[in-house]
């Protein structure tokens, strides 16, 4: 097996993106009792809030029931200084 080679450090976590079934009381949650602000809402069903360098993106899930069990993670994304350096990564 390869030596596997980190092509640099990333310069923090950017954001976290999550699929929820109630939007609206998500963001409510986020924005009412911990303080974020709205930064974006490109349509009914997405929205990014933010506390400042981060961003939460919150993707209405429009399909069955999420069960308990069932992964609610969209992403994780990581700022990377450069652009070139995403395929390196």
């Amino acid at each position: 097996m390869s030596e596997l080679v980190r092509p640099g450090v990333t310069a923090g976590m950017r954001h976290v993106a999550l699929f929820v079934e109630d939007l609206e009381a998500t963001q409510a949650f986020y924005t009412e009792l911990l303080g974020m602000k709205l930064e974006w809402q490109p349509d009914p069903d997405n929205v990014y809030l933010t506390s400042g360098n981060d961003n939460l993106a919150l993707h209405r899930y429009n399909g069955q029931a999420i069960e308990a069990d069932k992964q609610r993670l969209d992403h994780i994304g990581f700022i990377i200084d450069s652009i070139d350096d995403v395929d390196k990564w």
